[in-house]
C-alpha cells in the first residue's frame, strides 16, 4: 500500500496524544510491509479465501462456524446497516470477550460503547466496506483496557453484488510486542 508516511519515521511526526490521533481514524493506522504473524490470523485468511472462490468475496451464507471451530474463540461477526451506516456485534468469541472482559454482542460500536477510541476502532470497518477486501492491523487493544497487549486482527467482508452485508474479523495477540512499542496501529499487508 503505497503512502507519503514512512512507518519507520520518528513518532515526533506524528500528532502528540494517543487519544487525538484515535480521534481522526485514518490517521491512527499507518501503513506497513508486515505480514501478520498469528498463525489464527493466517488460517482465517486462507479459510475467508478458500470461500471467495471466483467471487470478490463470499456471500454472507458461506460462513459455517463448523467450518472454523478452532479458531471461534477469536471471531467476532458484526453486521453492517445502512441509512444510517452503523455497526453491530453479532457475534463475539470467547476469547475476545476475555480480553474484553465484557460480551457486547448485540450492542452498536458507537461512542457510549468506546469512547475517544471510536473513531480509532471503526475505520478498518469503513475500509472493509468501502473497497470491498480485508484489512489487517496491529494495534494495542483499542475495545478494552487492555493498553499492554497488542493485538492483531483481520477484517474480512462477507455480501453479494459487491455490498458488504457481515464484517468478520479473527483476533489475537501479538506475543511478540506490547502496546508501549506502538503509538499508532499498523495496517498490514494481509495478503502475505
Amino acid at each position: 500500500m503505497a503512502s507519503a508516511r514512512d512507518t519507520d519515521k520518528s513518532d515526533d511526526a506524528l500528532p502528540k496524544g494517543r487519544y487525538s490521533r484515535m480521534a481522526d481514524g485514518k490517521n491512527f493506522w499507518w501503513p506497513s510491509k508486515q505480514a501478520p504473524g498469528s498463525a489464527k490470523v493466517r488460517a482465517f485468511r486462507d479459510h475467508w479465501r478458500s470461500l471467495c472462490g471466483d467471487r470478490q468475496m463470499p456471500p454472507r451464507n458461506a460462513l459455517d462456524p463448523l467450518d472454523m471451530t478452532a479458531l471461534l474463540p477469536h471471531i467476532v461477526l458484526v453486521d453492517v446497516l445502512r441509512e444510517p451506516l452503523r455497526f453491530r456485534y453479532r457475534l463475539i468469541g470467547t476469547f475476545v470477550t476475555g480480553l474484553a472482559e465484557r460480551d457486547a454482542t448485540g450492542r452498536f460500536l458507537d461512542r457510549a460503547l468506546y469512547g475517544p477510541a471510536l473513531e480509532a476502532m471503526i475505520w478498518p470497518y469503513h475500509q472493509v466496506i468501502e473497497s470491498g477486501a480485508p484489512i489487517a492491523t496491529l494495534s494495542g487493544v483499542l475495545f478494552a483496557d487492555r493498553d499492554w497487549h497488542c493485538v492483531e486482527n483481520l477484517f474480512v467482508p462477507f455480501g453479494e453484488n459487491d455490498l458488504v452485508e457481515l464484517v468478520a474479523i479473527c483476533v489475537d495477540i501479538d506475543r511478540d510486542k506490547v502496546r508501549r512499542d506502538l503509538n499508532h496501529g499498523l495496517i498490514l499487508d494481509w495478503a502475505q
